[in-house]
């Protein structure tokens, strides 16, 4: 591995220890009260480090091809990156930036989130699928993986908060909208 691959392979794993943490944190009612009732820029930067590194990651990564030189793989790679970010975007439009820690809000269940319940997190795996595609290293192929797993349980655990917080109203939304990251997928 070279120093772009050892300093992607260092904030992977970083950010995934983060990830582990934050699931163990909205896992229990205690730390979680807690989590929430410390001051607002020290949740922003706990959130930040979750996903700075995570999504900084692929960008940095030591291409092994590139697919600018297929070009039909070039042209799927920079519409899946491109399409993922505008998910992102999308997403952070109607929610907000950090969406896990503003207070109680109306649940959002209209444009973006009338296709799947954590667009923001589709985005992010569309967009490294694109970056993957597009360049193709052993941290990116590591990296997507353990970024989907990451996910699924950070889904899993931020939809039962979801159900206790907004009850009925988040259980009509699950059943309407059927899937977590993906449509017809998952």
């Amino acid at each position: 591995m070279d120093g772009a691959d050892t300093l992607s392979a260092a904030l992977l794993g970083l950010s995934l220890s983060f990830c582990l943490f934050y699931i163990a944190i909205q896992r229990s009612k205690a730390l979680r009260s807690r989590f929430l009732s410390s001051p607002k820029p020290l949740q922003k930067s706990f959130v930040f480090f979750i996903v700075t590194p995570l999504f900084v990651t692929p960008f940095i990564a030591t291409a092994r091809f590139s697919a600018g030189s297929h070009p039909m793989l070039g042209l799927v790679a920079v519409s899946a990156t491109v399409a993922g970010l505008a998910v992102i975007l999308a997403s952070f439009r109607q929610i907000g930036l950090v969406p896990s820690i503003r207070d109680k809000a109306d649940l959002v269940t209209t444009g973006i989130y009338a296709f799947v319940r954590h667009p923001i997190y589709s985005g992010t795996l569309l967009t490294y699928m694109g970056l993957l595609l597009w360049s193709c290293s052993l941290v990116n192929l590591v990296h997507l993986p353990l970024c989907l797993l990451a996910y699924a349980a950070m889904v899993a655990v931020e939809e039962k908060n979801l159900v206790i917080e907004y009850g009925d109203a988040y259980r009509n939304y699950m059943a309407r909208v059927r899937h977590r990251l993906f449509p017809l997928i998952y």
